[in-house]
């Protein structure tokens, strides 16, 4: 992990560009595992939420990248510098997420109107909860180096990405504490339908805060 020494009294604190990368080795972990389950047990909420860590991925890449353009300095082309680049980065991920969320809403959708048979295991809690756990501490970590830094639009959109898989893991670990034991199958499209809800309503938040920023629009009153 790349430190940032310039700190007083010795302190270091972690760069903002090695946050990022660390999210995107969350990510992959995150991924392989619950593709793994989802597609062992035919769960659409699992593979739902795999897809939903894709797309956490794929922003924790862009984050990673807007970073490392922003942190380059000011030339001829750009005379106020690069610091924009990590909003417009957000802004992608705001674009991914909308389309998640719609891919999953068709697949749940589908699986309403023709049921399929979800196989529930053990390992299917223990990669759930696990995933429950390091949502809640990458982001987190997110939210304090970006903090410590004086703010990082990249890592906040990183960490609200983490935080929506939380409440998605949460609602795919009620779909299939469901199946397992009432056996009641349509409970797994349904918590695919929340988890797309999640995905969705975290895309309009990001992209509200993203394009006050991208348009320097003025903070709220009750921020002054």
């Amino acid at each position: 992990m790349a430190l940032d020494s310039a700190q007083p009294h010795g302190i270091v604190r972690p760069s903002k560009a090695g946050a990022a990368l660390y999210s995107v080795l969350v990510n992959i972990v995150l991924i392989a595992a619950k593709l793994l389950v989802g597609l062992l047990t035919g769960s659409v909420a699992i593979l739902a939420d795999a897809a939903h860590s894709f797309l956490d991925l794929s922003a924790s890449i862009f984050a990673y990248a807007g970073i490392r353009t922003a942190a380059k300095p000011a030339d001829e082309d750009h005379a106020w510098g690069h610091g924009k680049a990590e909003n417009i980065s957000s802004l992608i991920q705001m674009f991914l997420l909308g389309a998640t969320c719609i891919a999953i809403v068709i697949e749940s959708v589908r699986r309403l109107v023709v049921p399929g048979t979800v196989r529930v295991a053990w390992y299917s809690f223990v990669v759930v909860l696990a995933a429950v756990v390091i949502d809640i501490v990458v982001s987190r970590y997110l939210q304090g180096v970006s903090r410590a830094h004086g703010g990082s639009a990249a890592l906040e959109a990183d960490a609200l990405h983490f935080s929506s898989d939380l409440w998605a893991s949460l609602a795919v670990l009620a779909g299939i504490t469901l199946v397992a034991v009432f056996n009641f199958q349509i409970a797994d499209p349904l918590a695919g339908i929340a988890v797309a809800a999640i995905i969705g309503t975290t895309a309009i938040e990001q992209g509200r805060r993203t394009t006050q920023v991208l348009l320097d629009a003025m903070p709220d009153r009750a921020t002054l």
